[in-house]
């Protein structure tokens, strides 16, 4: 892409407010440039940094971690173990929030099938009792 966005074009397009794009560029975030008008512009770095910040504030990365991450990035290979073991920690979190998930949905599948079968052995009972009813008569 070699044309540059407008913030409410990226936010239509990363389906952020216009808020949490320019918050996320004040903090240093995400890069940018400033056109004619003074206003923001996003060539195809700030893009890229802002789908890295929206996928890892999606995960819970916190926003010192995000900064600290994009710090080791710059720095170049020599901090390759270091961001692997922010990446790896963030995996393990995202894991334990995954399991959490399944557990609730277990839950939950276990009570609409009681819920379920609660309510087909009542319509059950109510047809039995319709049908006895109309037997008598």
């Amino acid at each position: 892409m070699a044309e540059k966005l407008s913030i409410k074009q990226v936010a239509e397009r990363f389906e952020l407010s216009e808020h949490t794009i320019r918050y996320y560029c004040n903090l240093g975030l995400i890069p940018t440039e400033r056109d004619g008008n003074n206003r923001r512009v996003f060539n195809d770095e700030s893009l890229t940094q802002l789908e890295l910040v929206k996928c890892f504030r999606g995960c819970g990365m916190s926003i010192e971690s995000i900064k600290e991450y994009q710090q080791l990035a710059k720095d170049g290979d020599s901090t390759l173990e270091q961001r692997a073991e922010i990446i790896h920690q963030q995996q393990q979190a995202i894991q334990a929030q995954f399991d959490e998930a399944k557990r609730r949905l277990d839950f939950i599948n276990y009570k609409v099938k009681w819920y379920e079968e609660k309510m087909a052995g009542h319509r059950n009972d109510s047809a039995d009792s319709s049908a006895a009813m109309s037997d008598n008569g």
